[in-house]
């Protein structure tokens, strides 16, 4: 995100003033890091088979044929 950043920065003001679309602030680009980061740390839990396991449970269903 840091090239987006450094991008958004000099594009936003043009592009708010001719396009009059609204431009997504510094604030949004820390969000979504941080947010790519929490991913990560579940993804490196759930992968870690050391610290986590998986249990299938499985409820069996009447099949009912009309």
């Amino acid at each position: 995100f840091p090239a987006s950043r450094k991008v958004n920065k000099v594009v936003s003001p043009i592009l708010g003033r001719l396009a009059g679309l609204p431009v997504p602030g510094d604030e949004v680009f820390g969000t979504a890091s941080r947010f790519y980061d929490q991913l990560d740390g579940v993804r490196e839990l759930l992968t870690d088979t050391a610290r986590t396991s998986v249990r299938l449970v499985v409820n069996p269903e009447r099949l009912v044929v009309a």
